[in-house]
């Protein structure tokens, strides 16, 4: 029933609610081993094929794209489509004018170079310039892939793989900011069995012990992090890279979600971190005024979040009408200390 929501979702969190246990559990470079992200299965919609083009990649590979009859699909518009193999094409007789599925992911395995440029040329769309050209699913679906083929050819992994960062870069137009305690992404599980899996892997880092999970909704929308001192909200960041950050205090006080003040005796210095998102409905709303405008339609309630918070104009953004869900805390000077997650969600 995800889509009578009125905010898109694209799956749940899963998190170990005992914070001993997470601390015994650890991160990696990326990510928690104490929470996973159970993506939903992708969706699919039937459109028209218009044309069948090709792609030269930096290596010279030559990669068959689709251009759709726009369709959308899983919170955006889907025009194009990589066919990733044309003896697939040719084999199936794959002509414009057929009637063709769209399913937001993929499965076929490319160079890992390729792999490489096609990730970083997703990441500067989709974390920088908030313009993507795939869908989330596609996107998941090729770091998967490029995981698989590091995990079989170590001789080629290299350190600045995409699989090693975490978001995206900094835009150059908005100050960087370094949280106290780094914003990390995290691992995905696609199906039942990859969720299995996770659950196992929890339990051996604990000695056969058996945790108790808390589940939430995963919010599409943009990773923040709010810091307050003395009670006032002084800044709040992106996640960025998961090092460094970019700095939307001016356009996230326009949130009316967000206080200004915390209720008396809150600690000195607390991080509350959550996901700015766009309403289904707001988004509707937003486009209507830009139709009407004789602009162009956006294309995804997360993107027209994300891109609302990097607006130069603070005004523009209190014109959005976003929203701000909470789900973890970052830095706490003075404060509680929560023994567990659920504990740390009422302190938030």
């Amino acid at each position: 029933h995800r889509h009578d929501l009125d905010f898109e979702i694209d799956g749940v969190v899963i998190k170990v609610d005992d914070i001993a246990q997470r601390e015994r559990l650890g991160v990696t470079s990326r990510a928690p081993r104490w929470a996973i992200a159970y993506k939903f299965p992708p969706e699919e919609r039937t459109t028209t094929l218009l044309d069948i083009q090709v792609s030269v990649g930096r290596t010279g590979r030559a990669t068959p794209f689709a251009v759709l009859d726009p369709v959308f699909v899983g919170g955006s518009t889907v025009g194009m489509a990589t066919l990733h193999n044309q003896d697939q094409v040719a084999l199936k007789d794959v002509r414009p004018g057929d009637t063709v599925v769209v399913r937001k992911a993929g499965d076929v395995p490319h160079p890992i170079d390729s792999h490489r440029a096609q990730i970083a040329h997703q990441n500067q769309l989709y974390n920088t310039l908030d313009d993507p050209e795939i869908s989330d699913a596609d996107y998941d679906a090729l770091v998967r892939e490029l995981r698989t083929l590091e995990a079989d050819h170590p001789e080629l992994a290299v350190p600045d793989s995409p699989t090693r960062q975490v978001g995206g870069a900094v835009s150059a137009t908005i100050d960087p900011v370094t949280p106290r305690v780094p914003m990390m992404s995290l691992d995905n599980a696609m199906d039942v069995d990859e969720l299995r899996a996770w659950a196992d892997r929890v339990a051996r880092g604990l000695d056969g012990a058996t945790p108790t999970f808390v589940c939430e909704l995963k919010f599409d929308g943009l990773a923040i992090s709010l810091r307050y001192e003395e009670g006032g909200f002084v800044q709040a960041a992106t996640r960025g890279d998961g090092r460094v950050g970019e700095d939307v205090t001016a356009n996230v006080a326009t949130i009316d979600e967000i206080p200004h003040r915390l209720p008396e005796h809150a600690p000195p210095v607390v991080e509350v971190r959550g996901e700015v998102y766009m309403t289904r409905s707001s988004f509707e709303q937003l486009n209507e005024r830009a139709l009407a405008a004789g602009g162009k339609a956006f294309v995804n309630p997360r993107n027209s979040a994300a891109g609302s918070l990097r607006q130069k104009d603070a005004s523009v953004t209190a014109s959005r009408n976003l929203s701000f869900w909470s789900h973890q805390l970052g830095e706490v000077v003075g404060g509680p200390d929560p023994e567990s997650h659920l504990a740390m969600l009422e302190f938030a």
